[in-house]
């Protein structure tokens, strides 16, 4: 070897041990930071929720995120958050990622007095199974965590006046049929309606029933489409008087739904409509509160997130452009456990899924398993702004959805945390939740 291509060797030698020095002292300096914010977090949450309802106590919507659908302790300790802002906080109303028009009902049941029950203090549960089971509540929330949770919301409202009841209401719009069976039902809107309106309605009821996109005719859409604008201009012209703003609202649910289902859109381009679309949606019940009352939100990560997620603008970009820092989007994620997913591919049954430890070295979870607390929140804004910057270079985070993926590196998605969300909570091994049905 030449005297040259021995230097050559020997200083690239050099420069990569002087490499993976930097790199080790910037991991140490970012974990000690790291370690010196995360609040740790034991099962029991005993004491543990101080430092999160801190942050919460004055902003106006916050929004509890998931990795997955499926998570035992994501869905215990949303709960836990949701009950304290409820007793401390003014918490008012609960939107969860489901049907607008598919959760009236039981959102009408936990509001309403009840009818036959001599204590006021008793909840019969089997009544409230029924209707969680009847409603539009999605299947990824018929758990055993949830239903304690909405237990507990109708026995808090059963010892409160009807201005002090908490609600929990749908936000989504995906279901076209659920939201024409709800203007069917509206007294106002049935009144604005032809014989030949109605049998129109009907029609797109039964079609829009088991067929997410089915086949209509142009004669059909079009009378369907000019239907919609008579509906949305009465509304405006009226509301206030005879027309409430529920009606609008059916009709604006419409409205989108069929900017979602008229014809089959790109995955992209369907994610951006509807997370535009659940913003509207939170905002509309938001709207409707009292100064000084405050709302959550149970949604996927993916929606809550305040910055583009894969060039998607998502609902938590419009919530976060419309209320400043009033809004706060808390994710939660995981480093290994199992996932109550619903098995398309075998089985058509909610089953167990079990995820490994990260391995994805630019996943923010690779990183976050190092820190020395098991479970743990993270504030970001109690960060330097030099950690913030480099765990936003960990770009990748679990995006669990409804369905599981056979391949590992379909359940990252291109995210930045720090620029996504203002807070974590990471749990390192959790559970599935557990069926209620």
């Amino acid at each position: 070897m030449t005297s040259i291509s021995f230097l050559t060797v020997f200083m690239a030698f050099i420069f990569s041990i002087q490499k993976a020095s930097n790199l080790h002292i910037d991991d140490e300096n970012l974990l000690s930071d790291l370690n010196r914010v995360a609040k740790p977090l034991t099962p029991s949450l005993e004491g543990n929720l101080n430092e999160i309802l801190e942050v919460t106590r004055n902003k106006s919507i916050v929004a509890l995120g998931e990795s997955t659908h499926g998570t035992k302790e994501f869905n215990d300790i949303k709960a836990s958050i949701i009950k304290e802002m409820i007793k401390f906080q003014n918490l008012k109303v609960i939107a969860i990622e489901s049907e607008f028009s598919g959760l009236e009902s039981l959102t009408k049941y936990l509001m309403e007095d009840p009818d036959d029950l001599n204590s006021e203090q008793v909840v019969v549960a089997d009544s409230i199974r029924s209707y969680i089971k009847h409603s539009g509540l999605y299947g990824i929330y018929r758990t055993q965590e949830i239903y304690s949770l909405i237990k507990w919301i109708k026995e808090y409202n059963l010892t409160k006046t009807r201005a002090e009841r908490v609600a929990l209401v749908g936000i989504d719009m995906q279901n076209t049929s659920l939201i024409i069976s709800s203007i069917l039902k509206s007294s106002y809107l049935i009144n604005k309606l032809s014989s030949d309106d109605l049998k129109l309605f009907h029609k797109m009821e039964e079609l829009f029933k088991f067929v997410n996109y089915p086949k209509i005719s142009k004669e059909d859409l079009g009378a369907l489409l000019m239907l919609l604008a008579r509906l949305k201009e009465n509304c405006k012209k009226n509301l206030g008087q005879s027309c409430r703003e529920i009606d609008c609202q059916y009709v604006k649910l419409l409205e989108q739904s069929l900017q979602l289902r008229k014809k089959k859109l790109s995955f992209h381009l369907y994610g951006c409509y509807r997370d535009k679309f659940l913003a509207e949606n939170v905002l509309w019940y938001f709207q409707s509160l009292n100064n000084g009352c405050k709302m959550a939100l149970w949604s996927h990560n993916g929606h809550i997130a305040h910055a583009k997620v894969s060039k998607m603008d998502r609902m938590g970009l419009h919530l976060r452009s419309e209320l400043q820092e009033k809004y706060y989007a808390l994710a939660f994620t995981f480093d290994s456990g199992s996932v109550r997913i619903y098995d398309f591919e075998g089985d058509r049954k909610y089953k167990e899924f079990f995820y490994s430890s990260t391995e994805n070295a630019k996943a923010i979870e690779f990183l976050f398993k190092k820190i020395k607390y098991e479970n743990f929140f993270l504030n970001f804004k109690e960060l330097s702004q030099e950690t913030q910057h480099s765990i936003n270079n960990f770009k990748y985070m679990r995006v669990i959805g409804a369905t599981h993926q056979t391949a590992p590196k379909k359940d990252y998605f291109l995210q930045p945390m720090a620029k996504s969300f203002d807070g974590v909570i990471f749990q390192k091994k959790t559970q599935a939740a557990v069926n209620l049905f």
